[in-house]
């Protein structure tokens, strides 16, 4: 199966193509077996593929979904992070969840917003502080 060459070397017949990707043993021409462009040896061929394991949170339930949303209104970030996590998941359930603490985190924000605008008009209305006059002493 071996040629011998000048000064006793030899040189193996067969060309080398690659080597496994999975043991990375070296494939010889006719050994080698494609799937999905890579290179596979006659054992490793048979071992299953590894499926991608997702990872589903369950959402919360009862009371505890009730103080989510409420921390989700009164505090946006916490309301962005729990959507962050639960939208892109593939259950309806926790995408239902995640939607609706994005929701919730909108209008926390907007009802934050209007709260600074009434006390921004309130005090540009009012005045100055220094308008009113503080009488000291006892009565």
């Amino acid at each position: 199966m071996r040629k011998k060459i000048n000064k006793g070397m030899e040189m193996p017949e067969h060309k080398i193509i690659a080597a496994c990707s999975v043991c990375g043993k070296i494939l010889k021409e006719n050994e080698e077996i494609i799937k999905d462009n890579k290179f596979f040896c006659k054992n490793c061929i048979l071992i299953p593929e590894k499926k991608e394991e997702n990872f589903n949170f369950i959402p919360p339930n009862g009371i505890i979904k009730l103080f989510v949303y409420l921390i989700s209104f009164f505090n946006p970030l916490i309301g962005f992070l729990f959507g962050a996590i639960f939208y892109p998941q593939k259950s309806k359930e926790n995408k239902d969840f995640g939607k609706k603490c994005f929701i919730l985190m909108g209008i926390g924000i907007a009802f934050y917003l209007i709260i600074f605008f009434v006390f921004t008009i309130i005090n540009l209305s009012v005045g100055n502080i220094s308008d009113f006059q503080f009488n000291e002493g006892y009565y």
